[in-house]
């Protein structure tokens, strides 16, 4: 593989996406690449933790710390409650990835919304629209995206705002969805966890995957 999977966790949520994310990754992606596990104090015991023990309103912090940690040049950067659904098609994702270098820095997972299609894998993003840098599933140039954030201590949603004032290119997969299944539908929210609550639609996952989750104790968001 040539990169690597950042996963950034909360250990507020860890008991309840851990081992969910493992079961996932483990059955849906057949020789996943190296996963680091980013949280602020717990260990992760699937995969090497790295501790970064910053606020959310600092959560920024707390990702570039991540980031340094890593060499590899490119990373997918997930949030922890990523769930991979169905198999993941590692050639596109290798082929994705190969894209990325110092003007193109990132390619975004989900369902393509905006851009020029470049080919039947990869579109073209928008300059100056909301959310380039986004946080759900999204292959980044690592440096680049340490350059662009720097020292600014912003929270999640304030990171994914700050790639519409850079010079540098984005794009959005194309290809079939099914490629990489996460959960995300095109302009259908929410899902998985969403502002620290589960949406309905994990009972019928969780179900399906044979995975016990308690889901009275962050109850649900809709």
């Amino acid at each position: 593989m040539n990169f690597t999977i950042l996963v950034m966790g909360c250990d507020r949520y860890l008991e309840y996406t851990c081992d969910l994310f493992n079961h996932c990754i483990e059955k849906y992606w057949n020789n996943h690449p190296k996963v680091y596990y980013c949280l602020e104090t717990k260990d992760n015991p699937y995969y090497e933790t790295i501790h970064s023990n910053y606020e959310v309103s600092k959560w920024s912090l707390r990702l570039v710390y991540a980031l340094k940690q890593i060499k590899s040049k490119v990373v997918l950067v997930c949030p922890d409650d990523t769930f991979f659904r169905k198999q993941v098609n590692s050639k596109v994702l290798e082929r994705l990835a190969s894209y990325i270098d110092d003007k193109l820095i990132a390619v975004n997972l989900e369902p393509a919304y905006d851009g020029i299609q470049v080919n039947e894998i990869l579109t073209l993003r928008e300059r100056g629209k909301k959310w380039l840098s986004s946080m759900i599933p999204q292959l980044w140039n690592r440096e680049k995206l340490i350059e662009i954030i720097g020292d600014k201590e912003l929270n999640p949603r304030q990171v994914e705002k700050i790639g519409t004032n850079t010079p540098y290119n984005y794009g959005i997969i194309t290809t079939n969805t099914t490629d990489i299944d996460f959960g995300k539908k095109k302009n259908v929210y929410p899902f998985a966890i969403t502002e620290g609550k589960w949406a309905r639609e994990m009972i019928d996952f969780c179900k399906n995957e044979n995975i016990e989750i308690d889901f009275s104790q962050l109850g649900f968001c809709d």
